[in-house]
């Protein structure tokens, strides 16, 4: 494959149009660009002295304070609900063993959370009581499933 060249059809169409080499000496741009280059400061190279930062000097171990009471009672309650779905489901004839596994697991969870709760509480309060007696239930409840109290015979 042979490429021609058009140069002479494209300088026969625009004859007036012709590029020019730009300026010789130091007019223009590039005067200013070494005016300014050399109006700069030059950095320094000397060897400095480094810092450390603290990364840990920001952090502050706090406590947790006491829960709400509120807050209280709504973990409790959730637990007793979710209780309350797994007892409809085991007397569910139609509903099997595996399928109750996801809200034992969900159960178990909840109760590790609630003895966090539980910690947090004073000894000889009322609410402290209400939550000792759902977290025993709810461990009696995951630990009769996985014992296979509730195998068929």
């Amino acid at each position: 494959m042979k490429i021609d060249s058009h140069d002479q059809i494209v300088k026969s169409l625009f004859p007036g149009k012709t590029t020019k080499a730009g300026p010789d000496g130091e007019d223009g741009f590039g005067r200013i660009l070494k005016e300014t280059i050399a109006g700069t400061q030059r950095p320094d190279t000397k060897p400095r002295q480094t810092t450390f930062a603290n990364p840990l000097a920001s952090i502050r171990l706090t406590t947790p304070g006491a829960p709400a009471p509120e807050s209280a009672v709504d973990r409790i309650e959730n637990m007793i609900d979710l209780l309350d779905r797994y007892r409809h489901k085991l007397a569910d004839p139609q509903m099997n063993l595996k399928q109750l596994d996801p809200i034992i697991g969900e159960i178990a969870r909840e109760n590790d959370n609630l003895a966090v709760l539980a910690d947090s509480l004073p000894e000889n309060d009322d609410l402290r009581n209400i939550l000792d007696r759902t977290m025993v239930t709810a461990s009696l409840e995951v630990t009769k499933f996985y014992r296979g109290d509730y195998l068929p015979a």
